[in-house]
């Protein structure tokens, strides 16, 4: 079953359900999650991650969602090159080529710098996470939210963290999460006081919930081993937001979902395979890890500047449309 049928699925079972039991667990319309999905996916993740071994575990079931639900999403840019190329299949064919060779690009850093892949990655996905809270009044507050994102684990699991950066980034990578350690504080009470900022006055219902959504995405990030934290922020917000932002936006009506959602997977999943293939000869856990975050920094750098380079040709079709 497709995830568009099981959110679709769900969502109608939520808003059919007795409010004080589905209500805080419906997806919303923009694809955020509800308010209850985030608290409640943070205390499960935390009692099971009590033990050392569980907490293994749970790293590389983070991983296959993170490889199996959120990196999906970024399929929709093959929508995108189909509106640059016009309907020419030479279009979009080039299209995809320039697409493929940044991605190429990135993976060829990866082999030869893995090191300086790893902070160009870091690098990228902070400004990319940081379009998740675009629509809030303060622009600090949506990069301090998205670097804490990606800082915060340095807090509490500096040494697990720096192992991840080693396996990830070679020999010497682990030094990164000592540069996170030093930023986590300043941009996280940032975002504790943008948080507070949005619980406190007159502020309106939707932007408590979403202030309340902030709160737990810190907690994920702040109290969940490294990796289980992300997947939380990466499988319950920022996939979720950007799949039905795709949905509305990319898709024709001659556009089939189910055929459309099969191709994501299976383009995703070529792409993983690929990348762990291609990794040296490790444990398997050790390579799924590294395969994990090497394959999202490969896609991240195209699906990021894909939008830049769209941007001025969609503004251009609209205002014909118009």
């Amino acid at each position: 079953m497709c995830l568009s049928s099981l959110m679709d699925r769900y969502g109608r079972r939520a808003q059919s359900g007795p409010p004080s039991v589905f209500a805080g667990l419906r997806i919303r319309d923009d694809g955020s999650p509800g308010p209850a999905v985030l608290p409640l996916a943070v205390t499960i993740l935390l009692l099971a991650s009590a033990a050392p071994a569980a907490a293994s575990v749970l790293t590389i079931i983070a991983c296959v969602f993170i490889l199996i639900i959120g990196m999906p999403h970024g399929m929709f840019d093959y929508l995108t090159l189909r509106q640059i190329s016009r309907g020419s299949r030479a279009g979009l064919v080039a299209a995809t080529a320039a697409y493929l060779g940044v991605a190429g690009g990135i993976w060829l850093l990866w082999q030869y710098a893995p090191f300086a892949a790893l902070c160009a990655f870091i690098s990228v996905a902070m400004l990319h996470f940081s379009e998740d809270w675009i629509g809030q009044k303060s622009r600090l507050g949506a990069a301090a939210m998205a670097i804490s994102i990606i800082a915060l684990p340095a807090m509490l699991y500096s040494a697990q963290l720096s192992a991840l950066f080693v396996l990830i980034g070679g020999p010497g990578a682990g030094v990164v999460a000592d540069y996170l350690r030093l930023v986590a504080p300043v941009f996280g009470l940032v975002a504790i006081a943008n948080i507070m900022i949005d619980f406190g006055g007159e502020a309106k219902s939707e932007a408590r919930n979403q202030a309340g959504r902030n709160s737990a995405l810190l907690c994920a990030a702040l109290l969940l081993p490294p990796g289980i934290g992300f997947a939380v922020y990466f499988c319950l917000y920022h996939s979720p937001i950007h799949f039905v932002e795709g949905r509305k936006t990319l898709m024709s009506r001659q556009d089939n979902p189910n055929s459309f959602f099969l191709f994501m997977s299976l383009a995703s999943a070529a792409a993983v395979v690929f990348v762990l293939v291609m990794q040296p000869f490790q444990a398997m856990d050790a390579k799924l890890i590294a395969a994990t975050f090497q394959t999202l920094a490969i896609l991240t750098v195209p699906h990021m500047l894909l939008p830049l380079f769209a941007a001025p040709f969609l503004r251009s079709v609209n205002a014909l449309k118009g």
